[in-house]
């Protein structure tokens, strides 16, 4: 099956850190061989950080997008500095809103 589409709600949130980074990679090698749109929600920055190259943050009442950002389409490492900062935007973001 090669899907246009892949969907992903919180699929990564119970696993434990080796076997999720092992799938950020096969998902990179899928990506890089299929280019399909892989949309995930997720309320951990930095899994949004490795497999994303458009994060919308939601919050608020009624929900909305607080900010959009685009990261450029390349694989990303949790110890990059860049992924670290923008984590920490993120965060920042997130807890500025009421």
């Amino acid at each position: 099956v090669r899907p246009d589409l892949l969907l992903l709600d919180e699929a990564f949130s119970s696993l434990d850190v080796i076997l999720k980074l092992d799938i950020f990679k096969v998902l990179g090698t899928l990506w890089e061989a299929e280019r399909f749109t892989l949309m995930t929600v997720t309320h951990n920055p930095r899994d949004a950080l490795l497999t994303a190259d458009r994060i919308l943050i939601l919050g608020g009442s009624p929900m909305h997008v607080l900010r959009e950002l685009r990261l450029p389409p390349r694989v990303r490492s949790s110890s990059d500095p860049e992924v670290l900062e923008t984590e920490n935007q993120i965060l920042r973001c997130l807890s500025e809103t009421p």
